[in-house]
């Protein structure tokens, strides 16, 4: 369980999940790595729950990335999320369905990736 301070957002995706967002993830890797994703965090709520699309990660099954403009004209916000792996065993509701793993602006759809939604 993840303690609410170190949490960045909490936020519902498309389908009603909750997705995550820690502090780790957000300090330790998305802003190193895309520091021009610190102009966009407030954005992350609105991508995940009004996505363009939304599309199966090439390579984890168990990702999907979820696509929306971005600011400037030509830019998708990409946000990637985890999320469990089907198990029988696990209860219905989860404290947390999916976690962010990264996020970053990209000029286009990646064309390899399955189309899951719309």
């Amino acid at each position: 369980m993840t303690a609410l301070s170190d949490l960045v957002g909490s936020y519902i995706d498309r389908f009603g999940n909750t997705v995550i967002l820690t502090r780790d993830r957000w300090e330790h890797h998305i802003l190193p790595e895309h520091h021009e994703m610190a102009r966009l965090l407030w954005s992350f709520g609105r991508v995940l729950l009004r996505p363009r699309r939304i599309t199966q990660d090439t390579s984890l099954m168990s990702c999907r990335c979820f696509y929306s403009d971005g600011i400037a004209p030509g830019e998708l916000v990409k946000i990637i999320v985890e999320y469990p792996p089907d198990d029988p065993n696990m209860p219905l509701y989860t404290p947390a369905a999916g976690t962010i793993i990264t996020a970053f602006l990209v000029p286009t759809f990646t064309r390899r990736e399955r189309q899951l939604w719309p």
